[in-house]
């Protein structure tokens, strides 16, 4: 049976200021050496992924942002996971997570010291977001690295 649509129905967008989160990992200062923007997968968590980076040497600093559509992985009650998008709205989503990487990126580019730069790390879900945000915000990465994912086909 096939849903009536209203004649009255329209897709309307409104753009709002929201809150987000990201962690970092070492010491920001005239000694650091590389900057990694990491990008964690679908169904983790900022705070979780940047662990993996722990064992980089002194140096390394890494912001770990993280994604902000959340839900519960498997069953209610369990710890919430995020990930980057979804094909709903997909256009908007893009544009939404390119302006929050860059306003990241910018918040910390006035700090860093001039002998530094900037590391791009994508895994799994993580690899399309960095990809696109290489590529389209055209930031001053050095090295993209992609570990179980892919480029993006656009």
């Amino acid at each position: 049976m096939q849903e009536k649509a209203s004649k009255d129905l329209q897709h309307n967008t409104l753009t709002i200021e929201r809150t987000t989160h990201h962690y970092t990992l070492g010491k920001l200062n005239a000694d650091t050496k590389c900057i990694w923007l990491v990008c964690h997968g679908y169904g983790q968590t900022a705070d979780r992924f940047i662990k993996n980076f722990e064992t980089l040497p002194e140096g390394h600093f890494v912001i770990a942002p993280e994604a902000y559509n959340y839900f519960y992985w498997h069953s209610p009650g369990r710890e919430p996971v995020a990930s980057w998008m979804t094909r709903r709205h997909r256009k908007f989503e893009i544009q939404d997570y390119l302006a929050y990487l860059k306003k990241v990126c910018d918040a910390y580019q006035g700090v860093c010291p001039p002998q530094s730069r900037w590391i791009f790390f994508g895994f799994s879900q993580g690899c399309a977001t960095i990809t696109r945000f290489a590529f389209m915000a055209n930031p001053d990465c050095k090295r993209l690295i992609l570990w179980g994912g892919d480029f993006p086909r656009d």
